[in-house]
């Protein structure tokens, strides 16, 4: 696609012998949190924000088209900057994240710069401390459907969002307890999968499909589904996957209710039928295609 560069990068690029040209990323997270890095190997300062020198980085051949093509890059490079750190990496903090990658003359930075690709980061995977995202234009935006399918359960994307609107953060008309439960860490399997906790007495399965948010500790404000819920001799939760950062004894969380997304759970625990977003009673293509009898 063109790009718009100022006349004197124009000239610079069509005329000099060398070019001195540097290419920088802006990668800046949902929360707000900015990283910059350049792969020049002084510091650049860019439109009042300092990009840091880092071999850290390497870029895939960027692909672009003049139609309504996808543009997209592949980005990998070595967890080597404090800044990117392995544990944040798992945690999801880079899942999302918008990044600007552009090229500048760093012997004038008065040129301005040359806009390569804006895109949003899809999940970021590690492997023995090498990470690899795949960066996707704008226009992929343009090619994902919109519309729903029917389903047999329920559509929401999270419960107590804005079509499910079950006050998560209140009480359960139905129990009289809150719908997420304050709770401490009392012990801690060796897979970091399985926490036993104390600070609730919901019977066994109420936390299944729900969310551990932890409060405090290293994991304070990091999440993940809970997967089971067993109460014996004391209250464990299963995670679907660990924690990014080491679980401490005393860590305090909230546990979240659970959903499994059936019209029955909707009435009996949520009491919230009339939200429901799924047609549980619509024939499936089993019916559709019977044949009656003679």
């Amino acid at each position: 696609m063109p790009r718009a560069i100022s006349s004197t990068m124009g000239a610079w690029l069509t005329t000099s012998d060398t070019l001195t040209l540097a290419y920088c990323v802006l990668l800046t997270r949902l929360d707000g949190t900015q990283l910059a890095f350049t792969s020049c190997d002084v510091q650049l300062v860019i439109n009042g924000i300092t990009y840091d020198p880092s071999d850290s980085f390497s870029c895939s051949t960027l692909r672009q088209t003049i139609n309504k093509g996808v543009d997209n890059l592949d980005v990998a490079g070595i967890l080597r900057s404090d800044a990117i750190t392995d544990a944040d990496v798992q945690a999801g903090r880079y899942d999302g994240a918008s990044l600007l990658f552009f090229a500048c003359n760093y012997a004038d930075l008065t040129m301005g710069t040359i806009i390569l690709l804006s895109a949003q980061m899809g999940t970021v995977t590690t492997n023995d401390g090498q990470y690899t995202a795949e960066l996707r234009g704008l226009s992929q935006q343009l090619r994902q459907q919109i519309g729903e399918v029917t389903s047999r359960t329920c559509r929401v994307l999270r419960l107590g969002d804005s079509r499910c609107q079950v006050p998560v953060t209140g009480i359960d008309p139905i129990t009289g307890q809150p719908y997420q439960h304050p709770a401490t860490v009392a012990a801690i399997a060796s897979d970091q999968v399985t926490i036993t906790i104390t600070g609730t007495s919901q019977a066994a399965g109420y936390f299944r499909y729900g969310i551990a948010h932890f409060l405090t500790g290293l994991n304070a404000n990091i999440e993940r589904e809970v997967k089971d819920h067993q109460v014996a001799s004391s209250t464990q939760i299963i995670l679907g996957e660990p924690f990014p950062y080491a679980v401490a004894f005393g860590d305090t969380l909230w546990v979240e209710a659970g959903c499994d997304r059936l019209f029955g759970t909707c009435i009996t625990k949520f009491n919230n039928a009339v939200r429901f977003r799924g047609e549980p009673m619509l024939p499936g293509i089993d019916q559709l295609l019977k044949v009656g009898r003679q």
